[in-house]
């Protein structure tokens, strides 16, 4: 299964150390720029998100039109 995320369940899961939980259930997680945008503020924070740049079951997608991304909820 696929998904759509936004910020609040990766950046929460990512800082309880429980990201891998989302690629158990999804296989895929499919993460608007605009989030990842969102989630690299927490790199100001000094907190390292490599783990998220680097998985390769997160694709960073963008969205050209804000029609497109209400298709995806």
């Amino acid at each position: 299964m696929i998904v759509v995320s936004d910020t609040s369940p990766l950046s929460n899961l990512f800082l309880i150390q429980k990201l891998d939980l989302l690629k158990q259930l999804y296989k895929k997680v499919i993460v608007p720029d605009a989030v990842m945008t969102e989630l690299l503020e927490l790199e100001k924070q000094g907190i390292d998100l490599s783990p998220i740049k680097k998985a390769d079951w997160i694709e960073i997608v963008t969205v050209e039109q804000s029609q497109d991304l209400y298709k995806l909820l």
